[in-house]
């Protein structure tokens, strides 16, 4: 479509005429509209801020995909206008999206052993599980050979369930050491003051 177009005067034009242009969107891609094709334009600049209001209330809900998060500003909308405005997207979108995933979201591929350590059974044939066993201790010695039998191949063959409890569990030498140097300085500044 012409640019001439897209640079009309009133706001709904623009979307009315150039749907065409917009159907290539890159792939990924979600337009949002403050009204739909077809629609009256006549809200102008109260209707485009009805819409950024309705987005900032609904865009921090906890595991709302983008989509259902653009149904519920338009539902909003729509109520709050009686039927009179009706925000469009257009997407091709091809994968889930969130603004706000929880934890639990996230984390719920996993199974309750790999969650819970006192949960996880060791596996001695398995060398995920080897390298659990070694940074489960508290013992730098162990833990070193430990994370040195991770590399990209044996990485690769290992399951989901066992690169998360190798993930959560070789930080927490990291944050032992962090408190102690924490505890440390704390003594020290204690010492220092009396």
């Amino acid at each position: 479509m012409p640019a001439a177009i897209i640079r009309g005067s009133a706001p709904g034009i623009a979307v009315q005429r150039c749907v065409a242009c917009i159907v290539y969107a890159p792939k990924g891609t979600i337009i949002g509209f403050a009204t739909s094709p077809g629609e009256s334009p006549r809200m102008g600049q109260a209707g485009t801020a009805r819409i950024l209001l309705r987005l900032l209330q609904h865009i921090d809900t906890p595991d709302c995909s983008i989509e259902i998060m653009f149904k519920r500003v338009r539902n909003t909308v729509a109520a709050a206008t009686r039927g009179k405005q009706t925000s469009w997207e257009h997407t091709s979108l091809s994968g889930e999206f969130y603004f706000n995933m929880s934890l639990g979201k996230i984390i719920q591929d996993y199974k309750d052993t790999s969650l819970a350590d006192a949960h996880i059974v060791i596996d001695e044939a398995k060398k995920s599980h080897q390298v659990i066993k070694g940074l489960k201790t508290i013992d730098w010695y162990v833990q070193n050979p430990a994370m040195a039998r991770l590399d990209a191949a044996s990485c690769s063959r290992m399951g989901k369930d066992s690169l998360f409890v190798i993930g959560r569990t070789s930080t927490r030498p990291l944050v032992a050491r962090q408190r102690c140097s924490d505890l440390h300085r704390k003594l020290h500044v204690h010492h220092e003051r009396s």
